[in-house]
């Protein structure tokens, strides 16, 4: 388990590097959503592959957030934002959707918020796997509430 729960953070971590090195054009604000969105999901799913839960095929951050949270963790994530990542995910994938935000395509404050988004919970997943040995001890207390 935990095994596979730090290659899903090394996925998310290449997702995050992308998001980053994408954020600063704008052109390419679809693609850094998407990437964003991707840590953000991986980073759940790992702690969730290291608590021995199965981890779904789905990839609405809310319902991944609310699953974590289900076990006793509490990640502090604006959930706004979370709506607004999950609004533009699938979007940003297909061009017939073109994704866009009912205003047009991510701006870069917009981006930006995604990044801040999927770091914070990037780094949350870190602490948990970070904390949590083989023998299954949970994470800090403070990440619990």
């Amino acid at each position: 388990m935990r095994e596979r729960a730090e290659e899903w953070l090394e996925f998310a971590d290449v997702d995050l590097r992308a998001a980053e090195k994408l954020g600063d054009d704008e052109y390419l604000s679809r693609a850094t959503a998407f990437h964003a969105h991707q840590c953000a999901e991986k980073s759940i799913k790992a702690i969730l592959e290291l608590r021995g839960e199965r981890v779904p095929k789905i990839h609405n951050l809310r319902v991944l957030t609310e699953s974590i949270r289900a076990l006793g963790l509490n990640p502090q994530v604006d959930e706004d934002v979370l709506d607004e990542m999950n609004q533009i995910y699938i979007e940003a994938r297909y061009p017939s959707d073109f994704g866009l935000l009912p205003g047009g395509p991510p701006t870069g404050e917009i981006v930006e918020r995604f990044i801040t988004l999927a770091t914070e919970l990037y780094r949350f997943a870190e602490r948990a796997v970070g904390k949590t040995t083989q023998e299954g001890s949970d994470v800090s207390k403070a990440d619990a509430e």
